[in-house]
């Protein structure tokens, strides 16, 4: 089961301390996984804040999305429901949108920024200031340096939760090894 950037919708931006609905969510994906099945989630602060090199652009509706699904409150939601071993992945290397993903007018272009809700939070002065300082960049020739610097920072975090005792991601073995402290390693082997 996937929720890749979704579970944050199901949280209102005006309530974000009543998680029923992820709750919900949730359960339902304990009750109908097989003893091999796996939810992926994608959603967590390090991601939000440094996992898009434009986040840094619209500051404050990041820190608005980031407060509608604390990793905290998922863990402790997926353990009261039965899921025990839980554990954070960082696939560093990860693409996330593409080849438009690092254009450096992309924050200017509606397409662009609607391909990530977080941009539907920044407020019209918050966009303004965003576009002005590409503008700016893209001018004075800063943006490749900026966007090389941003994409250093990437982090992308999957929390998994996990029925199983072990987990391929691209071709590479990953096995639950301690319950106690959430810790993966990768193994030799590979499969898929």
């Amino acid at each position: 089961m996937m929720c890749n950037q979704v579970l944050h919708h199901l949280v209102a931006a005006s309530s974000t301390d009543h998680f029923e609905p992820v709750h919900k969510l949730i359960k339902e994906a304990q009750r109908i996984l097989r003893l091999r099945g796996v939810v992926f989630n994608t959603s967590s602060h390090p991601q939000l804040y440094d996992g898009f090199w434009w986040a840094d652009l619209i500051p404050e509706a990041v820190g608005r999305i980031a407060k509608r699904c604390p990793p905290e409150i998922i863990i402790s939601m997926l353990r009261c429901v039965g899921f025990h071993q839980v554990g954070i992945v960082v696939p560093v290397n990860a693409v996330l949108q593409g080849e438009d993903y690092l254009d450096p007018m992309g924050p200017l272009k509606k397409d662009f920024r609607d391909g990530n809700s977080t941009w539907s939070l920044a407020t019209g002065e918050e966009l303004e200031r965003a576009f002005e300082r590409v503008r700016t960049m893209n001018q004075e020739d800063s943006m490749a340096n900026y966007l090389e610097t941003r994409e250093n920072l990437r982090k992308v975090k999957l929390l998994l939760l996990i029925k199983n005792k072990s987990l391929c991601i691209n071709n590479q073995v990953f096995r639950f090894i301690d319950v106690q402290k959430n810790k993966w390693v990768r193994n030799q082997v590979s499969f898929l």
